[in-house]
């Protein structure tokens, strides 16, 4: 239920003035803060979010729908439980006795969750490192 500004870049002069025309209707529908209407990205942020419609690419920019100061923080919650599962999962691998011991199955579930949750990680470090920009 945020409002943010939306960008509506048009293919050409004909459907930047077709948006143009539609703009207040558009602001209802969309409840956006404001609505620009342009022929070029000029402005609009590398993050914003874009989806593509008949003669347009609409963008709506990534600060304007994300708490930045909300979402580093979630991410670096996340990032910490994430390393304390990947050093469990490892410690339990690394464990000679729980390998030996184990049934293969659980072994091998507990290699699968290490895996996920190493990829968790990357997918974590690469929002973070997007956000922090």
């Amino acid at each position: 239920n945020r409002r943010t500004n939306v960008f509506i870049v048009g293919t050409d002069a004909a459907a930047c003035a077709r948006f143009e025309t539609l703009k207040t209707a558009y602001m209802n529908l969309a409840l956006a803060k404001e609505i620009h209407v342009q022929s070029d990205k000029a402005g609009i942020g590398e993050d914003a979010v874009s989806v593509v419609i008949s003669d347009a690419v609409v963008y709506l920019p990534m600060e304007d729908l994300v708490d930045k100061e909300k979402e580093l923080e979630r991410l670096k919650k996340e990032e910490l439980r994430l390393t304390k599962e990947i050093a469990r999962g490892e410690g339990m691998l690394s464990n000679q006795s729980f390998v030996a011991k184990a049934p293969a199955a659980k072994v091998e579930q507990e290699k699968e969750k290490l895996q996920k949750y190493k990829e968790m990680m990357e997918k974590v470090r690469v929002q973070l490192e997007q956000l922090q920009k």
